[in-house]
């Protein structure tokens, strides 16, 4: 046999969070190369992700990284995200890379910097 339906408790209202401060974000600046301000939580860290932008959206990843070592960056990065609308079979126009060390990012930058 069917149960009755119980009687729905009353919501109780949501109680506001305090929001917590976020860390200063650091990277190296796009116009000079330099190392910005280091972040409360990343004291000590060196930054090696970049972002590039504006890339040719008929490039395919292995396009991309193809043009990476060809301009002398073989072996001095480990990780390459080129995001890909597969409705359009393009890539989206920009993709992160992680370089092995600082070295590499300041090399990075004064290769593709207004390039």
């Amino acid at each position: 046999p069917l149960q009755p339906l119980q009687p729905l408790q009353p919501l109780q209202p949501l109680q506001p969070q305090p929001l917590q401060p976020q860390p200063l974000v650091s990277d190296v600046h796009p116009c000079n190369g330099k190392q910005a301000q280091e972040s409360q939580t990343g004291k000590g860290k060196e930054r090696t992700t970049v972002m590039l932008r504006n890339l040719p959206n008929n490039y395919t990843r292995e396009m991309f990284l193809k043009m990476l070592d060809d301009h002398g960056l073989m072996g001095k990065y480990d990780f390459a995200y080129l995001p890909c609308d597969f409705y359009r079979d393009a890539n989206l126009g920009y993709a992160f890379v992680n370089l092995v060390d600082g070295k590499a990012v300041d090399e990075l930058w004064k290769i593709f910097h207004g390039f």
